[in-house]
């Protein structure tokens, strides 16, 4: 039996969700849940008989509180297990400093580290710039790049009505990382950044933060 998948759009802001589940077990995970999903992924649970087991976040900027707790420490060793399936986290620092990604068979959820064909904060995409270009540069072509080529790559934004690239298009379309030259994507960032961010000092969550089991309910 496959494994059950589902992407979450909210149209107002593009943000996407990610449902992913064992069919078997019956065990779910959300990955960077929206607000706004929140009804129909409930639905979504209930409809399926699923039971959600953990949340991940991708980054996060200023979660509140009690989304932080309880955690456990999330290292580029880190397996989340949901059922007979599971998944690795990566560390991809730079668009937030503490950033994570998350791979699953074929797939990363990689968050804000990626636009498809840009990046966060470039000229392209000044909707939110990057804590660090050089670690999200380093992020990109280290740790996501050099996965295999059919590699599919789901961000945390949709793109010009685009919800999914590979690896392979982005090494070849993506006009941020075309030069590979590292100057000069951090160049580019910075040129993009809005003044009032430029000497601003990023907020950093640890790691730990990005993932949490389910709470349950009292």
């Amino acid at each position: 039996m496959p494994a059950y998948f589902r992407q979450l759009i909210d149209p107002s802001s593009t943000a996407m969700t990610y449902l992913l589940a064992d069919p078997v077990s019956r065990r779910a995970l959300l990955i960077d849940p929206h607000p706004a999903h929140e009804t129909l992924i409930d639905a979504l649970l209930a409809e399926r008989g699923f039971e959600l087991c953990h949340v991940l976040h991708t980054h996060s900027h200023l979660l509140p509180v009690d989304r932080l707790l309880p955690a456990r420490p999330l290292t580029t060793e880190t397996r989340v297990h949901f059922g007979a399936e599971s998944l690795r986290a990566i560390a991809t620092p730079g668009h937030t400093t503490h950033c994570a990604s998350f791979l699953w068979r074929d797939r990363l959820f990689c968050g804000d580290a990626l636009e498809i064909c840009g990046a966060p904060g470039a000229p392209a995409s000044p909707r939110e710039p990057c804590s660090d270009p050089g670690l999200l540069f380093d992020s990109l072509r280290r740790r996501i790049l050099t996965l295999p080529d059919e590699t599919l790559l789901f961000p945390g934004h949709a793109h010009d009505g685009r919800t999914v690239s590979t690896v392979a298009e982005e090494r070849r379309r993506n006009p941020c990382l075309a030069t590979g030259a590292r100057d000069a994507f951090v160049a580019a960032h910075a040129a993009a950044r809005p003044p009032e961010h430029r000497h601003a000092t990023a907020q950093a969550v640890s790691m730990d933060s990005l993932t949490h089991p389910r709470k349950e309910s009292s």
